[in-house]
């Protein structure tokens, strides 16, 4: 299958931070230890929060996503949140206790010293908000800060897929 490389703004940008792609692949490799994979491993727990946070457990979310005013948010249900809007729109979905699950596929890594960021595709099933069960496939992309304790997330975007 032919992967796209990353080509938006977010890649100059995450260039002249002296980033680079590290890793391009439809699995994660948990094998490697290096600095890509703290951020490969920040990616791996937010999807993990995120099956908890479909299960209606919003608590694990917490411990990857950053505190910062800068954090942003532009998920599935439209709309940007930032700052504490981000948590409190995650504390929103997991209340709705939506089931399903979501994994990864087509996951590209870049990391630089401070910044880096994944692109890959959420594949899974999911209730809508009027309990219909339906095959869910985002396009993603997870910017991850270097902060106090590891590597946090300072932004998520999802969109339906094109493809």
């Amino acid at each position: 299958a032919h992967r796209r490389q990353p080509t938006c703004e977010i890649t100059d940008l995450i260039a002249r931070f002296g980033a680079k792609l590290v890793k391009q692949t439809d699995k994660i490799n948990t094998e490697e230890k290096t600095m890509a994979d703290s951020i490969e491993q920040a990616h791996q727990e937010f999807y993990t929060a995120l099956n908890e946070l479909l299960a209606g457990d919003a608590t694990p979310m917490r411990a990857i996503i950053s505190e910062s005013p800068e954090v942003t948010l532009t998920g599935p249900f439209g709309g940007t949140q930032r700052g504490p809007e981000v948590m409190a729109s995650f504390e929103e979905v997991a209340a709705m206790k939506l089931g399903g699950t979501s994994r990864v596929s087509d996951l590209s890594i870049v990391e630089g010293d401070e910044i880096g960021y994944t692109i890959c595709v959420e594949n899974g099933m999911g209730m809508s908000v009027h309990g219909e069960q339906k095959p869910l496939v985002h396009r993603a992309t997870n910017i991850f800060r270097r902060e106090a304790g590891g590597w946090r997330m300072i932004h998520h975007h999802t969109d339906p897929s094109a493809d």
